[in-house]
């Protein structure tokens, strides 16, 4: 058995033991330690799919996480500054992590990284999908027509929002790219997307539905279909 194997068999041990399964579905919402903690548990990949780093139990990579302060969120995504203890007993380093709600994604340092080697996605537009990493979508669709230094990038059928190295948001104009899965754009009606994604019946494409098993969410505004990591 790998030493990343080892790692993961005992974060779920050190989790169960330290803390007790009961007590991690029902934290009280002041235990920011145990709640931090518990998010960004496993092995975590960088956007090519290489093993990044780890968290297994109160340990980040090797190095034992002390504190868990400043955290804030929304129903999307967390973020905190963790304290990890530096080496021979030196004093605390903080490192700030945000991570999407369903702990698919975590943010540190300015980068992505993903919980799974493999991308995983519902949805996708002229081959570009949420989670992608930005350089090969931008060698999938070429040079874009503008490019704004906050991460956006301006075809003339869609545009792809970007952050941390990869698509966060895909926008599809009146007249421009379709969605790959179901063939709709932004010139088709609430009630075929409805129909095709099984939204409520009467739905105006005002309010962000989720899409698939992969926390996507879809949106009709402004006479745009927005496919996006965040609900709207």
């Amino acid at each position: 058995m790998t030493k990343r194997c080892i790692l993961r068999v005992l974060s779920a041990l050190l989790l169960t033991f330290s803390f007790g399964t009961a007590a991690f579905a029902s934290v009280p919402a002041v235990n920011r330690f145990a709640e931090g903690v518990a998010a960004v548990q496993g092995v975590w990949y960088d956007l090519d799919g290489n093993e990044a780093f780890y968290v297994a139990g109160t340990s980040f990579d090797g190095r034992t996480i002390r504190s868990v302060t400043s955290y804030g969120g929304s129903a999307e995504a967390c973020n905190a500054d963790f304290g990890l203890e530096g080496e021979n007993g030196e004093n605390l380093s903080y490192v700030n992590i945000t991570w999407t709600a369903d702990r698919r994604f975590l943010l540190l340092n300015g980068r992505y990284y993903r919980s799974t080697k493999e991308p995983l996605y519902f949805e996708s537009a002229q081959g570009v999908f949420l989670g992608m990493k930005t350089e090969d979508a931008l060698t999938l669709l070429g040079e874009p027509a503008e490019h704004t230094k906050n991460g956006w990038f301006i075809y003339p059928g869609m545009t792809i929002n970007t952050s941390g190295g990869m698509v966060i948001a895909i926008f599809l104009p009146s007249g421009g790219a379709r969605l790959d899965g179901s063939g709709l754009g932004a010139d088709d009606t609430p009630e075929d997307f409805a129909a095709a994604y099984g939204f409520p019946e009467g739905w105006d494409g005002q309010n962000s539905m989720e899409i698939g098993n992969c926390k996507e969410y879809l949106q009709r505004k402004d006479g745009r279909i927005i496919l996006s990591l965040f609900k709207k």
